[in-house]
């Protein structure tokens, strides 16, 4: 199995939380959507929406309880998808990054 292309990771992302890409993989862009909530634009089309993500996101001090990075699951789509971070009140929060791996078996 490969480790990049069809068979294995799509895409890789770390951004800073106003949008700006540090480094990344089949990522073209990342759009800022407002408070904690941004979409993750790829450079492929997947030909489907039958992939795996996996949101995370790094903050700098303890929230308890802690907050959730999640995917709306109606913006899941052949090129791009969104990701939001819960607060720990129920609201959404910037984090300091946001991290995001992409695999998929095309």
């Amino acid at each position: 199995m490969a480790l990049f292309g069809s068979n294995g990771l799509r895409a890789w992302i770390k951004a800073q939380n106003n949008g700006v890409v540090l480094s990344s993989y089949g990522v073209s862009s990342i759009n800022d959507l407002g408070t904690g909530f941004v979409r993750i634009n790829l450079n492929t089309n997947l030909g489907n929406s039958n992939y795996s993500i996996n949101p995370s996101y790094s903050q700098s001090g303890n929230t308890n309880p802690n907050r959730v990075a999640y995917i709306t699951s109606s913006s899941v789509g052949n090129t791009s998808f969104e990701i939001k971070i819960n607060s720990a009140t129920g609201g959404v929060n910037d984090p300091d990054w946001w991290f995001c791996s992409v695999h998929h078996n095309n």
